[in-house]
């Protein structure tokens, strides 16, 4: 199979792109101010083997703020 020639990404300690093995991601699909079940989400996917997480946040306001930068 043909695969075009990307850019490297890294995201943490994983390389995207570039020729790098494809890494499984997923993302969450609960409500951010939902912490424990985003956080649950998060370690059932790390379980099952998912290299990448990502979580969607709309507004910083929705979030604790003990997480807001």
């Amino acid at each position: 199979m043909f695969r075009e020639h990307t850019k490297t990404v890294t995201i943490g300690n994983k390389k995207i792109g570039g020729g790098n093995p494809v890494l499984i991601q997923s993302m969450t699909n609960t409500h951010t101010e939902d912490v424990e079940a985003t956080v649950r989400q998060i370690l059932e996917l790390e379980a099952a083997g998912c290299e990448i997480i990502r979580c969607t946040v709309i507004a910083l306001s929705t979030i604790p703020s003990a997480v807001t930068p």
